[in-house]
């Protein structure tokens, strides 16, 4: 293995491993740094004016640069500190090595290798202290890997996603890790159209995972969708059909029901909205007109506040149309009712 050694202030490489391990760390702390203000930079990017725009894409060229620099000397560390390691290196801190490569990987946007080291940990030491800090570095990276490849050419990253995923759940249920291997499933798994796959990832979702709720929103939405679709076919399964409307309800509902109006944001209030429509085709008009009108998240309501997760987005006209066309399929949904 070639490997570029790594020299401290005074020109002297580290001697042993620990000596590399720790140089390599030092350097990595910095990198955190560096990383989390180019990341909230990027975040920012998405919401400012084009005056402000080209300097801040300036800014974060510059701290893009830090964050490659940094890396790649951590990694020359940490390369020559498993090249330094013997049999009385203990295994944890040889793992917690391989995950910090990982880490440094990941940020420089290698994703095949920092997928590949997660891979590693996972198969060959998964009861190690520093795998399972890996596994979220091993998902996100195939995951960015499978958005980034041809639509007709998608096979290996998708089946290498699904393993790890997979293995990752059977391993730590009801971990962080495992919160993220689920949720990533669901996605995947919504995306193709498999909505009793989507289903059983969701529930292994922790339940106090902070974004639970939204891809709760996200599958209730999915199979709303799917229901009104299949109910347009000549031979559709009625018994089915029944069966999708009331898990659309019962994710879109769970989903608003657990959300917080603080909180809200447009996805939310698409789902109240869509969640008034389930409600009506499920019978169940009073629930409707009271999400419709007087609930915490009601869009009525919404509309009147000029609610700024509405009003902000291209969406805002579409949203007061679609709401009143549903208000009004309510109000003949409760007179129906009452003529019977």
């Amino acid at each position: 293995v070639s490997i570029t050694v790594a020299t401290d202030t005074l020109g002297k490489a580290p001697a042993s491993f620990e000596d590399a391990r720790q140089k390599g760390k030092d350097i990595f702390g910095e990198l955190e740094i560096v990383l989390g203000d180019a990341n909230a930079l990027k975040r920012q990017l998405r919401t400012v004016d084009a005056d402000q725009k080209s300097v801040l894409e300036q800014q974060y060229e510059g701290l893009s640069a830090q964050v490659a620099e940094r890396s790649k000397s951590a990694l020359q560390n940490f390369d020559l500190a498993l090249n330094l390691a013997d049999d009385s290196t203990i295994r944890a801190d040889i793992n917690n090595v391989r995950y910090l490569q990982c880490y440094c990987y990941f940020a420089m946007e290698r994703y095949i290798e920092a997928a590949l080291i997660g891979e590693f940990l996972l198969s060959k030491y998964p009861n190690v202290d520093g795998t399972r800090q890996a596994m979220t570095l091993m998902i996100q990276s195939y995951s960015i890997m499978l958005d980034r490849a041809n639509d007709d050419d998608k096979e290996f990253e998708r089946d290498r996603l699904t393993k790890a995923c997979d293995a990752v759940l059977k391993r730590w249920p009801g971990s962080k890790e495992a919160g993220s291997a689920a949720s990533t499933m669901t996605r995947l798994s919504l995306n193709r159209k498999q909505f009793d796959l989507a289903k059983g990832y969701f529930e292994q979702i922790p339940s106090d995972a902070a974004y639970r709720n939204l891809i709760g929103i996200r599958l209730g939405q999915r199979l709303w969708f799917d229901y009104k679709s299949k109910l347009q076919a000549d031979a559709a399964d009625r018994e089915a059909l029944a069966t999708l409307l009331n898990d659309s309800v019962k994710y879109l509902a769970d989903g608003v029901n657990n959300s917080s109006i603080e909180q809200l944001n447009y996805d939310t209030a698409l789902a109240a909205l869509l969640l008034v429509d389930a409600r009506i085709k499920a019978g169940q008009v009073d629930e409707a007109i009271a999400r419709l009108e007087t609930a915490a998240i009601a869009p009525l309501d919404l509309l009147k506040q000029q609610h700024p997760a509405i009003t902000n987005t291209p969406m805002a006209g579409t949203y007061r149309r679609e709401t009143y066309k549903t208000a009004i399929k309510a109000y003949l949904a409760v007179m129906e009712g009452s003529s019977e």
